[in-house]
């Protein structure tokens, strides 16, 4: 029998405790007596928000048996899904801290106020969709991920919804979340970032944490407020494309930023200071340096690498059976990190090559999403292609925290997927070796940053890293 493992959230999070306002819901004129088998009629506008009150009812999805059970969907979300203290961690004493950092020179610096804060913080406060029945106490709420209510809320519990279309759902306004795709397109909104809704270098300055975000571990570590047993029968392999998916489209959109800052008309800062490994720069400096003794490779010291966090994987697997991109996307990325490695990378030149690659890691993601569903033994090559990349020389995945942290990520995802698919697979050592991974990379009790440990990480399984 194999042993599982729960995946722990390395990443840290700026969602604390919230509260609720419910708000009036008006009649959705023209919908409330029509049945959901019956054609819409085309939307003459963008539908707006009815509010998190509007899913709030204990015969709709506010019930109150066991946690994550069929109509208890707000319940959970409510008691114990951190996107709803998305707004209020904006009260605090150390957004306040942040953002008189970040903007020193305004007379009423209140986060909560901040567009730049609201956009991840709070259910978007911009342009068509302000002011429609939301509140921004309700943090991230129901409409923020499953799309505005004001087309389908009378009629999504209705006969005939189930069999309707993605594409006709989507027209009046719902998102289709049971798409693994389309969800991890949404969560890298706020997680990775886009165009003008960032965490820059400034901001990480200024106290805000870094975003480091990894799909299928945000999956592990977050309550479902849907049926898992579904989930699974939809994507036997869920664990396995969770994690491959996540990867490729977490790059695609990280590389979209980087064109973002890179391009010279967004008069953004550049370098982006952001865009590289922190803790090339923020360590102790020691006379008897770890880093020093093990040398820099084909790096010049001094100069300051490219990060690793949303790039190494895609860069370093290789093999038919078990890798993330092609060989011609993989030089293209190899060719961006040699510019983005000069101590002035080329705005045009970044610009450019990120463009292109980011439109390539969008053709892969379509790919990964048609694909049928792996088995045992395809995720147990995707497994030994990473391990490899822990354990055997050069052992890119142990270079640094960035490095080993994805490493562990991944493993963990794909021993959990292949041991779903074919328990013989699972092996008890193994399971008690990436418990252990964790321990390694854990930072420091007020620290946000690794401290008194030094790569190689996960030297062996009982071996502990060099101090």
């Amino acid at each position: 029998m194999s042993q599982r493992f729960s995946t722990p959230l390395l990443v840290a999070a700026l969602l604390v405790a919230g509260s609720w306002i419910a708000l009036p819901l008006p009649p959705v004129a023209g919908l409330a007596q029509q049945d959901a088998g019956e054609k819409l009629p085309p939307p003459t506008r963008a539908p707006s928000f009815r509010g998190t009150g509007s899913c709030a009812s204990a015969a709709c999805h506010g019930g109150t048996d066991a946690i994550g059970a069929k109509r208890c969907e707000y319940t959970t979300w409510m008691t114990k899904d951190k996107h709803v203290r998305a707004y209020e961690v904006l009260l605090t004493e150390r957004s306040k801290i942040i953002e008189r950092n970040y903007r020193p020179d305004s007379k009423d610096p209140r986060p909560e106020k901040d567009m730049l804060c609201l956009r991840c913080h709070a259910m978007n406060p911009e342009g068509a969709l302000a002011g429609q029945y939301i509140a921004y106490a309700d943090g991230i709420g129901c409409e923020r991920c499953h799309g505005p209510a004001e087309q389908w809320l009378a009629v999504h519990y209705r006969q005939g919804w189930s069999s309707k279309s993605d594409k006709d759902k989507e027209a009046i306004g719902f998102r289709p979340l049971k798409d693994l795709g389309v969800r991890a397109k949404l969560c890298i909104e706020c997680h990775v970032g886009v165009g003008n809704t960032q965490v820059d270098h400034d901001l990480i300055a200024a106290g805000h944490p870094r975003l480091n975000f990894e799909f299928a571990a945000y999956q592990a570590v977050m309550p479902p407020h849907w049926s898992v047993r579904e989930e699974r029968e939809r994507y036997p392999d869920f664990h396995a494309r969770s994690w491959a998916l996540g990867q490729v489209a977490s790059a695609q959109a990280a590389l979209e930023l980087l064109a973002f800052r890179a391009d010279a008309g967004n008069k953004a800062p550049w370098p982006e200071f952001s865009e590289y490994d922190c803790f090339a720069c923020h360590h102790d400096l020691k006379a008897d340096s770890g880093r020093v003794k093990r040398g820099y490779g084909v790096r010049v010291p001094g100069t300051i690498p490219w990060a690793d966090w949303y790039y190494v994987l895609a860069r370093n697997l290789r093999g038919a059976d078990a890798q993330l991109v092609d060989d011609n996307l993989r030089d293209s990325l190899e060719a961006l990190k040699k510019e983005m490695d000069r101590p002035l990378p080329n705005r045009d030149k970044v610009t450019d090559l990120a463009r292109k690659a980011a439109a390539a890691l969008g053709t892969r993601q379509a790919t990964f999403n048609r694909q049928q569903p792996w088995g045992g033994r395809d995720v147990h090559n995707w497994f030994a292609g990473v391990e490899a990349l822990v354990d055997k020389p050069p052992r890119e995945l142990t270079r640094n925290w960035d490095s080993a942290s994805q490493g562990f990520l991944a493993l963990a995802a794909l021993y959990n997927g292949m041991t779903d698919l074919d328990p013989k697979l699972g092996n008890a050592d193994t399971a008690k070796r990436l418990q252990r991974m964790p321990v390694e990379l854990r930072f420091p009790h007020g620290f946000d940053s690794p401290r008194g440990t030094q790569p190689p990480y996960f030297v062996s399984p009982s071996k502990t890293p060099e101090k």
